[in-house]
């Protein structure tokens, strides 16, 4: 829970310089800003600059309106969904330098359920070691594996410290396992460096963010991962969570795919169906025997054959792969904190 601001130093009253276009708001302004948040104010702290008082308080708080930008309810949402590449994998060749550009796996104890591979680098993987084999198998594939055995506390270490990197943008971070999250960043744009390009195409109701400018947020959070903690992560930024996730997908390691409110409809619909979220193999088995074998399809396909082949569920299909997921980003306090993993040999 934060804390409460109490009086402020008189050094810490000047705006840090990557902060120098947001406003200083007098107390009744800050009041007014900061009345949903959890933080309380003293009336000293209320006469600093906004994020003087508190690093992130103004995340919190709605933007102003520039010039004749869409107000918040009108603007589609910005979500990202961030992939760190080859986790377990990539940290471990972080910490051990040697490593570099041999092929790796992170793997089980070799003396209990003999050992099972939970990470493979981009070098194994082109030898075919897959996520989840033996390790006889995988050195089968690829004789000069090396083989690290896990240590999850350096992993959990490495993944709060990503998250770090995305609290400076947002504070709505939902955890997708230990190296996955999604981040709503439509109320914080004006964090992100200065956009030089058009951060709006269109005009009325068929104005939206531009696939350049979403490129640019998505590019902004990878570099500084990369940058900062040397692994790789994959960015997909879109209008909801569903669109987010595919596009995180397709391009690894180290990519950006926007998936737009213009483009969605060419890059989403030729995918398979069970690339689609929370499609599993038997939902798309049962699909595929209907000629339902893409996302496409399944958007077009008349709602009743699948509401009577899946119930409530297969609302949710529909609504997913039609672009209409309106799912919140659930913030780490709200969707729950991932605090341990457990030291299996299997997934933790």
């Amino acid at each position: 829970r934060p804390r409460a601001v109490a009086a402020v130093p008189r050094r810490y009253t000047r705006l840090p310089a990557r902060f120098s276009h947001v406003p200083v708001l007098g107390t009744a302004a800050l009041r007014r800003r900061c009345r949903r948040t959890a933080f309380v104010l003293s009336a000293a702290a209320c006469k600093i600059p906004l994020c003087a008082a508190q690093d992130i308080l103004w995340r919190f708080a709605p933007l102003p309106r520039a010039g004749n930008a869409p107000s918040e309810q009108e603007m589609e949402r910005i979500v990202i969904h961030s992939d760190l590449n080859n986790f377990y994998a990539s940290v471990e060749k972080k910490l051990r330098p040697e490593l570099a550009g041999l092929p790796v796996a992170v793997g089980g104890n070799k003396e209990e359920r003999k050992g099972i591979v939970l990470a493979k680098s981009e070098e194994a993987k082109r030898f075919g070691v897959k996520t989840g084999e033996a390790l006889w198998q995988a050195k089968r594939k690829c004789p000069g594996l090396v083989v690290v055995p896990p240590r999850f506390e350096e992993y959990m270490k490495y993944s709060r410290l990503a998250r770090g990197i995305y609290a400076e943008y947002t504070d709505l971070i939902e955890p997708y396992g230990i190296d996955e999250c999604w981040l709503d960043v439509t109320r914080s744009t004006r964090i992100f460096p200065e956009f030089r390009g058009e951060m709006y195409v269109g005009e009325g109701d068929e104005r939206h963010f531009s696939p350049e400018y979403l490129a640019f947020i998505g590019d902004t959070l990878r570099e500084r991962v990369k940058a900062e903690l040397a692994v790789t992560v994959s960015v997909g930024v879109s209008f909801n969570k569903v669109f987010a996730k595919l596009g995180s997908d397709m391009k690894k390691p180290d990519g950006t795919t926007v998936i737009s409110v213009l483009d969605y409809k060419p890059k989403i619909y030729p995918l398979p169906v069970d690339d689609l979220l929370f499609v599993g193999r038997a939902t798309a088995e049962k699909l595929k025997k209907r000629g339902i074998g893409t996302i496409g399809a399944l958007a077009n396909a008349p709602d009743g054959l699948i509401k009577g082949i899946f119930g409530k569920t297969g609302e949710t299909l529909l609504k997913y792969a039609r672009g209409l997921d309106d799912d919140p980003v659930r913030p780490m306090n709200e969707s729950g904190e991932l605090k341990s993993i457990g030291n299996s040999v299997t997934y933790p």
